[in-house]
């Protein structure tokens, strides 16, 4: 402990004299935070820390906190730690070793600030900062400044542990950062964001890091990047090259044989070529028509930034990356990204908020791992190359990406559409580190079959950016952070998706965002792993008793985004272990199993071809070939849904759901009822075949031939009969025909004689001649037309048809039309008119 002049003095006079400055009492170990206040008293008293003027302070033992160390809110002062040490404990990752906010010309020197602070030193809205010859150790992010000018930050050595920023400067000017060591695991030794005028001299990093330097300007401003970064920076012993507006220069190993960190600013027509670079984020920004061409970066980012019409070629990035901030214009030519280790960023990233900066010429000789990045511009009706390691669509339509399988790269988003419409995507296994599928101002896509395991399953929209009117069905969204996330995204359509074990199935970013989540019923909406509804209903209202593997309440996310028919089980199969448990092999098809012992999956083979009907019946649609690799007991309902669009309501109310007995060879009955409001068979079996809906066989009806005579009928003449005469098509011969079933307009009956057989229109096709009352007809005709217009136009036309059968029960059916005219008034029109008042 150090001696502080004069102190035995004061100790002893300290019962008797009123000091004008505060004396601490010295502890060895001391747990807490110390604040020094804006009077200049130290609060707690018992900190191990002395002034005698309220300006220097001096530390006079460690001090061990659980949230941040020391806390300054006075301006003009200095803080000496006298080499005794700020300490966190393990892993509590709360507050800064040393903070300061809005403060004015505050001087840190000799503290040693080690252990698990979220920041060593925390400095934010200050001016004028000195921070000199401080160790800061085990550190997470060593130094955090944001927002201040004239800082000095010097002769301090920093060693990181855990892969973060070492240093980090955000809206920082007029500053000096120099003869610093920085030691360990880093990502950046120096991260700069949108600041100005700094200077950087001999600096020294050293270690497992991803740069020395790491410099972004946002908004894009030339000034955020113009700073004094000189050649006395040493990167793991080799020179930084900061170059600002340099043109027709040619960088080689020749001229630069040891690059530590290299960034061209402000450049033009600058050429690297067959250099290694390594251990940097290489920077382009507001550089135009420069060269990288078969360059080696090695655990190296080569980023542009406000940079176009570069040309990059033949280069080999190994554990790297390449992103693309707000640049366009640029070109890509056999380029090759691969990856031994586990990466860190994603392989190839694009930013721009307008469609513009997306435009750039990535051909397919470009490869992440030996794969072909697909990148297309304005390109339509096309099909993504199913060996394809990213997906980037900029402006396309009706392009097909499917059967892509993407596991272990690392992306922004595997597959990315920007501005893109009727575009699939289908069948896609995506396990990526970051995010499966992003929709950025893209509509009208269809997006079915997929497989999303990553932090974010899949991204529609951005803010004030919108990606509308898609359907999402049939795909699994698995252990993400976010399964699907929907920043600006309204009526999409979004159903039998499986929802399974993400820390937030649906996130909203905007919370009156609508969009349809179920297929109605019975089709249903999505499952949900989080679900807690049971199922005991059935029905739209799901009020009707019985189970029909839909939820019997709904999954709400939110008030306008409500899925109203949650299913019981996954989509697409999946069959769980347990009680009653709901599968769904297809759209139309749900099994419950009444118990599920070992997990499996449901399949059905839908087919138009299988075993003859039962006598009486017809196939009413498909054979349902079911089977399961999950072992049960007990029974299983099934559910099926049918089309009647091709049904009489005869036949509808007919339906009978069978089950092929194989042991049998017979069609046994399984129907437990019928929804024909919904389209819904219901049965019951205790295992798995062959299924089939089936209607009762209703008898073809022969389309026969009639020529009635007289082909005018006067209703003022009399006479005994209208005859007819039957034609039958080919393969039927009227000898067949029972006349005793023989009926005009189904209400008046066939003379049984006379009946003649011959070829009354010489056709050389037999006819069956019969007869019919004259007086009935005349009274059928008159009881259903208009009489008025009848009497008005003294003629009309009159559709007569004539039903039958033959022998063997088979009917027919043929209509003719006749005149009928009405006598001039008197006589018998005026006793039509009485027995037929209008």
């Amino acid at each position: 402990m150090k001696k502080v002049s004069g102190i035995l003095l004061f100790l002893l006079l300290a019962s008797t004299l009123t000091l004008a400055f505060n004396i601490q009492s010295v502890k060895t170990e001391w747990t807490g935070t110390v604040y020094i206040r804006a009077d200049g008293s130290i609060d707690p008293p018992d900190a191990p820390i002395v002034t005698f003027d309220n300006i220097t302070y001096e530390l006079t033992g460690s001090i061990t906190s659980f949230n941040s160390g020391i806390i300054i809110e006075r301006d003009n002062i200095i803080i000496d730690g006298a080499s005794y040490s700020i300490e966190s404990p393990d892993d509590y990752y709360n507050g800064g070793g040393i903070e300061i906010r809005g403060r004015f010309n505050v001087t840190i020197k000799n503290c040693k600030i080690q252990g698990s602070f979220l920041f060593h030193f925390y400095i934010v809205n200050s001016i004028h900062i000195y921070m000199l010859r401080n160790n800061l150790a085990e550190c997470g992010v060593g130094v955090y400044i944001r927002n201040c000018s004239n800082i000095n930050f010097s002769y301090n050595f920093i060693k990181v542990l855990y892969g973060v920023d070492a240093v980090i400067l955000s809206e920082c000017n007029d500053s000096i950062f120099e003869n610093n060591i920085i030691e360990g695991n880093f990502g950046a030794g120096f991260s700069i964001t949108s600041c100005c005028n700094l200077t950087f001299e001999e600096n020294t990093m050293k270690g497992e890091f991803y740069s020395g330097f790491s410099v972004y300007g946002y908004p894009p401003k030339l000034q955020h990047y113009l700073h004094k970064i000189s050649s006395s920076n040493l990167i793991n012993g080799k020179p930084t090259y900061y170059l600002i507006n340099v043109s027709n220069l040619d960088i080689n190993p020749n001229e630069y044989p040891e690059i530590g960190y290299l960034a061209l600013v402000n450049c033009t027509k600058v050429t690297v070529r067959e250099c290694t670079l390594q251990r940097q984020a290489v920077t382009l920004a507001f550089t135009n028509d420069s060269s990288f061409i078969n360059c080696t970066f090695s655990r190296a980012s080569l980023i542009l930034q406000y940079s176009h019409t570069n040309f990059l070629s033949d280069n080999l990035i190994v554990d790297g990356n390449i992103e693309l901030w707000y640049s366009f214009d640029n070109v890509f030519r056999r380029n090759s990204i691969t990856f031994y280790e586990h990466p860190v960023f994603p392989a190839f990233y694009v930013l721009d908020v307008s469609l513009e900066g997306y435009i750039n010429d990535v051909d397919l000789s470009n490869t992440i791992d030996g794969r072909p990045i697909v990148y297309w511009v304005n390109q339509r009706k096309a099909t993504v190359p199913e060996n394809a390691s990213l997906v980037l669509l900029v402006n396309c339509s009706e392009i097909i990406v499917q059967n892509l399988y993407i596991i272990g790269i690392p992306h922004f988003a595997a597959i990315q559409l920007v501005s893109c419409i009727n575009c699939s995507i289908c069948n896609n296994v995506i396990k990526n580190d970051y995010l499966g599928v992003y929709l950025r101002e893209s509509s009208s896509n269809y997006i079915y079959g997929n497989l999303l395991e990553s932090r974010i399953g899949m991204v529609l929209g951005r803010f004030a950016e919108g990606s509308n009117n898609n359907l999402i069905w049939n795909n699994t969204f698995k252990n993400n952070m976010y399964g699907l996330w929907l920043i600006f995204a309204n009526d999409n359509k979004i159903f039998h998706n499986n929802f399974i074990d993400n820390y937030q199935h649906v996130r909203l970013s905007v919370f009156n965002l609508n969009n349809l989540w179920d297929d109605g019923y019975p089709s249903g909406g999505n499952y949900w792993s989080d679900y807690s509804g049971v199922d005991c209903y059935s029905g739209p209202y799901q009020n009707i008793t019985g189970s029909d593997g839909i939820g019997d309440t709904p999954y709400v996310i939110n008030e306008n985004n409500v899925d109203r028919y949650p299913l019981m089980g996954p989509f697409g199969g999946l069959t769980f272990r347990g009680r009653n448990v709901a599968a769904y092999p297809s759209t139309d098809v749900c099994l419950i199993f009444e118990n599920v012992t070992s997990e499996g999956a449901t399949s059905v083979k839908v087919t138009s071809v299988g075993p003859e009907p039962p006598s009486g019946f017809k196939l009413a649609g498909n054979y349902y070939d079911i089977k399961t690799t999950a072992n049960y007991t007990g029974t299983i309902r099934l559910r099926i849904v049918y089309d009647d669009s091709n049904m009489t309501l005869e036949e509808e109310m007919s339906l009978r759901l069978m089950q092929w007995d194989g042991a049998l060879q017979k069609w046994v009955d399984i129907t437990t009822s019928i929804d024909v409001e919904n389209n819904v068979v219901f049965g019951e079996t205790t295992h798995l075949s062959i299924f089939a809906i089936f209607t009762v066989a209703l008898p073809v009806v022969i389309a026969a031939t009639i020529d009635i005579k007289p082909n005018v009928l006067n209703l003022g003449c009399r006479g005994e009969w209208v005859t007819a005469y039957i034609e039958l098509p080919e393969g039927y011969n009227v000898v067949d025909i029972n006349v005793s079933t023989l009926m005009l307009n189904e209400t008046i009956p066939a003379e049984l004689r006379p009946t003649a057989i011959g070829d009354y229109d010489n056709d050389t096709i037999p006819d069956l001649m019969v007869k019919f009352d004259r007086a009935k007809v005349i009274s059928y005709i008159l009881a259903n037309v208009n009489m008025t217009e009848l009497i008005e136009k003294r003629s009309i036309t009159v559709t007569l048809t004539i039903t039958g059968k033959l022998y063997d029960g088979t009917p027919f059916q043929g209509s003719d039309t006749i005149r009928i005219i009405m006598p001039m008034p008197g006589g018998i029109y005026k006793r039509l008119y009485k027995a037929f008042p209008i």
